[in-house]
Order: C-alpha cells, then sequence, then structure tokens
C-alpha cells in the first residue's frame, strides 16, 4: 500500500497523524525523557536502600520530583497526542469540488503543497519568518474532511501555534465553498 493510502486508512480508523518511527521518536522523546528520569530517580533510591546506603526507600522530596515529573511527562505525552489528532467535518463537495477548493485556499492563503494526492493533501503553512512553522494534512474520505495542523517536530515547537487557527480558517472556508456550491446547484 502506497505511503499516502497508509496515511488515509490510519486517519479514517483512529483520527490520529500516522507517524514514522522517526517522528514518533522526536515528538514523544520529551515526555519520554522526563517519565525515564523518574524511574531513574526512584532506580537509584531503591539501589541505596538496597545497599544499606539510605535507610528510607524515598524521602518527601524524591516523591515530590518523581511525581512532579511523571505529572509533567502526562501532561506533555497529552499535549502531543491531541495535536496529532484530526479534526472531522462533513462536506456536501464532491472530491473533483474539494480539488478545486484546496486549490483556491492554497492560492488565496499562500499555503505551500508539499505533497497532493487524490484523496490527502500536505501543505506548510509559514505565515512570517518569526512565526512557528507548521504542517496540515487535509484528507477527503467518503463526504468527510480531515484537517490536522501541527508543528514539525523539528521545528521550534510553541504551546501558542496557529494549529487551532488553521483548522478553524480551514473549516469556515469549506462552509463557504458548500455554500456556493449548494446556491449555484
Amino acid at each position: 500500500m502506497e505511503e499516502h493510502q497508509e496515511l488515509v486508512e490510519h486517519a479514517v480508523k483512529y483520527r490520529t497523524l500516522k507517524l514514522s518511527g522517526w517522528d514518533k521518536f522526536l515528538y514523544y522523546f520529551p515526555p519520554a525523557v522526563l517519565a525515564a528520569t523518574a524511574v531513574a530517580i526512584f532506580g537509584t533510591c531503591l539501589s541505596d536502600k538496597l545497599n544499606d546506603v539510605s535507610d528510607k526507600l524515598l524521602t518527601m522530596r524524591h516523591v515530590a520530583i518523581i511525581f512532579g515529573l511523571l505529572f509533567a511527562a502526562g501532561i506533555l505525552y497529552s499535549i502531543i497526542s491531541e495535536r496529532l489528532t484530526f479534526t472531522v467535518t462533513d462536506t456536501k463537495l464532491s472530491i473533483s469540488q474539494f480539488h478545486l477548493f484546496i486549490k483556491d485556499i492554497t492560492e488565496h492563503y499562500g499555503f505551500r503543497i508539499e505533497s497532493w494526492h487524490k484523496e490527502v493533501v500536505v501543505f506548510i503553512v509559514a505565515p512570517s519568518p518569526l512565526a512557528t512553522k507548521t504542517q496540515v494534512t487535509v484528507i477527503y474520505r467518503d463526504n468527510k474532511v480531515y484537517i490536522n495542523s501541527i508543528c514539525p517536530p523539528y521545528e521550534r515547537q510553541s504551546l501558542s501555534s496557529n494549529n487551532d487557527k488553521n483548522i478553524e480558517r480551514i473549516i469556515e472556508e469549506l462552509h463557504d465553498e458548500e455554500a456556493k456550491y449548494t446556491r449555484r446547484a
């Protein structure tokens, strides 16, 4: 199965962006490091207790650090997982109308198309040199449009990126486009 077809099937089935092994590593490395640090601290404390270096397994300080690291890892993991999730909206557009819609919005907003296949379009949004670059994936399947906007893991990350604005803008433009086709019909 071709790569873009796998992306579509994964998006439809799981509602998340399909990542390569390397991209998974890059996205999930920070929370994994936090969790591994917590485990390492616990392991060190356990080793000290077993070797009679310390009389207590964990001090309150160790407990606070371990729980803090695990909490931060969980929060970071959930933020990353949420950003990999597709927003899904129904559409009345046919696939050919969808292609025209994509062509229009990429030209209008100056999005740079990375790849375009029958059901999936990936484009890059870089509104200004100081703004966070984002990758937008738009999939058309069975009168549904799946939209994901995420900062590539190798780019400068920001908690306040334009991901939600990109998705809202595309959905708004899609509904406007549907209204145009409905009036014509």
